[in-house]
């Protein structure tokens, strides 16, 4: 169990790394979303749909570095 928490730890330190250049890519998402967010059903929907797609990266981040 101690080796499971020393990797996990691991992960969370490239996760940190990762972060820095997965950062850019979500500005420049919403930044190109921001014409269409002039209505507010608008954003709700689009700001929810950039953390989703934010969290799928770094989940998939995490499955590469644990592998």
């Amino acid at each position: 169990k101690t080796n499971l928490t020393k990797r996990k730890r691991d992960v969370s330190l490239q996760q940190q790394s990762n972060l820095n250049t997965t950062i850019p890519k979500s500005t420049s998402s919403i930044s190109i979303l921001q014409p269409a967010l002039k209505k507010v059903k608008h954003k709700q929907k689009t700001i929810t749909n950039t953390n989703i797609s934010s969290i799928k990266v770094q989940q998939n981040t995490l499955k590469r570095t644990y592998r």
